[in-house]
């Protein structure tokens, strides 16, 4: 009974009156200002917390939404990734823009990598995004200097990225 009552309560403090998908995303929408600049992991852990408190399961999702990167090796895979949204009741949730998307309208937002956790969620794309930044830094660094110490070094950093990604997954 405790935990119903601090459970409402948490609903009804951000707004969310509704039970279903569609209506939490709506209300979201309504609730906020979208802009292009909004971070669409920040975005999918506001809705996915929105969905959760409301009692509906949904996935933290990460991949590519303009192409089909599902076959890639996990490292082409990673240096794919750009962006983050969420499935509940079997349809995908664009956060960032606040509607829903269907597999006929984009097959993409369903070929992600999702996660049932937010921690992990959270974990892995903060080791992806320092993942992106050093394997580029990396990539800079061999091109203007070659195999050099620092190069090098910066290498097995972003081999060491790598590998945790894989192990997050």
């Amino acid at each position: 009974m405790k935990k119903t009552l601090i459970l409402l309560f948490l609903v009804l403090i951000q707004g969310v009156y509704a039970v279903s998908v569609e209506d939490v995303v709506e209300k979201y929408r309504e609730s906020k200002t979208i802009s292009i600049y909004d971070s669409c992991v920040e975005s999918s852990n506001e809705v996915w917390t929105l969905l959760n408190n409301s009692g509906i399961n949904a996935k933290l999702c990460v991949g590519n939404v303009n192409e089909d990167i599902s076959s890639l090796s996990s490292r082409s895979f990673f240096n794919k990734l750009n962006h983050a949204w969420l499935i509940a009741d079997e349809i995908a949730i664009e956060t960032t823009g606040g509607f829903l998307v269907e597999r006929e309208m984009n097959s993409n937002y369903y070929q992600g990598l999702c996660f049932d956790d937010l921690n992990k969620f959270n974990e892995f794309t903060a080791t992806h995004d320092k993942y992106y930044d050093v394997c580029n830094e990396a990539l800079n660094l061999q091109k203007k200097f070659g195999y050099s110490a620092k190069t090098v070094k910066k290498i097995n950093e972003c081999d060491a990225l790598f590998e945790k990604l894989e192990e997050l997954t």
